[in-house]
């Protein structure tokens, strides 16, 4: 789950009541950068408000979406339930005519941080719950099969705690789970991978940089090619960008730029193949946060220039193809936070203002293209005048 320097995620502010030190650290902190002109890749071409669920009248969160059609997506997050006050995993479903709820097997403090739907009838969402025998946070993961989410059980090879947050997958026998599990209490984390083979999940040893490590985001181009990042060194405040390698046998950092000695995160990863691969996400230049985008061409990390709108964030990304590639995210615009997304047209990164909705801004925190369409989803929250999460909110790039 991710959290920006200058504002805390809507996520991580609902996360804090049951993943307190679980949510992975994603600060930012880069050079100079281009803000492109704003508007659209076609003029006709806009985001759209569509109405989505919320199970309580405060604290909802989608911070995950993944499309198999324009008729079937799932979008998750997390929401907090006022009378209990635990926070509750929230799953939402597109049927093509309506986004609606849909129930979870229950667990107690848990939340849903990425979902990855690979057909009607087979979906992963991944995340973390409380237990309250051990008061440690464990893995969590739930597959759909077409008629309910069942949860399925996981490796936790941290005594500490431990966090999935990131899910993607090759096929349904090939399912690949990145995140962090904590190594001291001393705000020190380690790299998480866990893999899943169609029978049962298995984590698998992942190098770290620094002193602690996450991966936030993962892509899956082959069982030869899954790339991940995420940053290091968050818990010194000076993140560090971090991308691991899936090469069959083993996973390997790979090296990749930071723009400065500042904050550096990566906090989503897209591809539309393993040779054209992108990382995003922030950067501090000392004074203002700016996006940041890292493109792989299969041989290595390059930093490309990106819009930003001033302080501004990149949290989810979506790619449609070679020459359409989405980031999503927020800018600050004043006091108010809103959602923000940015456009690649295969030459270059342009701002495409999404409509902002509630009286104290909204967020986007996730993306999905919808196969076979140029058409995007993008998920998140509005915002409650604190920065806390008030309800759902989904839209929808099409033209």
């Amino acid at each position: 789950m991710h959290s920006l320097q200058f504002r805390a995620s809507a996520a991580a502010v609902i996360a804090a009541v049951a993943v307190i030190a679980m949510a992975s650290s994603a600060e930012a902190a880069r050079p100079i950068f281009v803000h492109t002109p704003m508007g659209s890749p076609n003029a006709t071409c806009k985001w759209h408000v569509i109405a989505s669920a919320n199970p309580f009248p405060d604290q909802n969160d989608l911070v995950s979406v993944s499309a198999t059609s324009g008729k079937d997506a799932w979008a998750v997050g997390v929401t907090l339930d006022p009378i209990s006050g635990n926070t509750e995993p929230l799953m939402e479903h597109w049927n093509n005519t309506a986004w609606s709820v849909v129930t979870t097997p229950s667990q107690i403090s848990a939340l849903f941080n990425s979902v990855v739907a690979l057909s009607p009838t087979d979906a992963w969402a991944v995340g973390a719950f409380y237990d309250p025998n051990s008061g440690r946070f464990h893995t969590l993961a739930e597959h759909w099969d077409g008629t309910s989410w069942t949860v399925v059980s996981t490796p936790n090879p941290g005594p500490l705690g431990n966090s999935l947050i990131s899910v993607a997958a090759n096929s349904p026998t090939d399912v690949w789970a990145v995140g962090q599990y904590k190594v001291n209490t001393s705000g020190v984390f380690a790299t998480l991978t866990e893999h899943w083979d169609g029978s049962s999940w298995t984590a698998f040893a992942s190098p770290n940089a620094g002193f602690s490590s996450s991966l936030d985001g993962v892509v899956a181009n082959g069982a030869r090619n899954v790339m991940a990042s995420g940053a290091y060194n968050c818990n010194t405040g000076i993140c560090q960008t971090l991308t691991e390698r899936w090469n069959g046998t083993k996973w390997k950092i790979i090296p990749s730029p930071n723009v400065n000695a500042n904050s550096n995160p990566l906090n989503t990863i897209t591809s539309n193949s393993g040779s054209d691969v992108w990382a995003l996400g922030d950067y501090y230049t000392g004074s203002t946060f700016n996006t940041l985008a890292e493109h792989w061409n299969g041989t290595a990390w390059s930093i490309v220039p990106s819009a930003n709108m001033g302080f501004t964030a990149i949290i989810g990304s979506a790619a449609v193809n070679t020459d359409d590639v989405w980031g999503v995210g927020e800018w600050q615009n004043g006091s108010i936070f809103q959602p923000y997304s940015m456009n690649w047209s295969g030459a270059a990164w342009s701002t495409v203002i999404p409509p902002s909705v509630g009286a104290s801004g909204s967020i986007f925190q996730g993306a999905s293209a919808i196969p076979r369409t140029t058409n995007v989803w993008a998920v998140g929250a509005s915002l409650n005048s604190d920065t806390s999460p008030h309800v759902t909110l989904i839209e929808k790039f099409h033209c």
